[in-house]
Formats: C-alpha cells, sequence, structure tokens
C-alpha cells in the first residue's frame, strides 16, 4: 500500500507541476494580448486622427499636420 500511496503522491506533485506551468504560460499570453490590445487600440486612435485631419487638410491646429508646418517654417 505504501508504494502505491507514494507513486499517486508523485504523480499527484508532477500533475500540479504541469498545472503551474500552464498558468504561468497563460498569465504571460494574457499579458502580450492587454500589451497587443493597447498598442492597437493607439493605433486605431491615430488612424481617427489622421482621418479627422484629412478631412480638414490645412487645418494647422490638427496635430497630424504640425510636422509638415514646422519644416515648413524651417525653410523660410
Amino acid at each position: 500500500m505504501a508504494d502505491k500511496d507514494i507513486k499517486q503522491s508523485k504523480r499527484l506533485q508532477q500533475t500540479q507541476a504541469q498545472v503551474d506551468e500552464v498558468v504561468d504560460i497563460m498569465r504571460v499570453n494574457v499579458d502580450k494580448v492587454l500589451e497587443r490590445d493597447q498598442k492597437l487600440s493607439e493605433l486605431d486612435n491615430r488612424a481617427d486622427d489622421d482621418f479627422a485631419c484629412s478631412s480638414h487638410p490645412y487645418n494647422p491646429h490638427c496635430d497630424c499636420h504640425l510636422g509638415s508646418y514646422k519644416e515648413i517654417a524651417k525653410q523660410q
């Protein structure tokens, strides 16, 4: 009986170690997904801003055009 208990205990420890490893991997994956979601949200916001500025291409208050206005000012 003792051998059977030892084998079961060892198997349980191995299974728990595998579960812990999977949980760690899943945590890393969830963190990566959240980071990607944040980056995609930022890109989506930038795309919306660029689209809004493209509707008014000569609006100097659009952030997307500030770079080109600064370059023009430097050339003058």
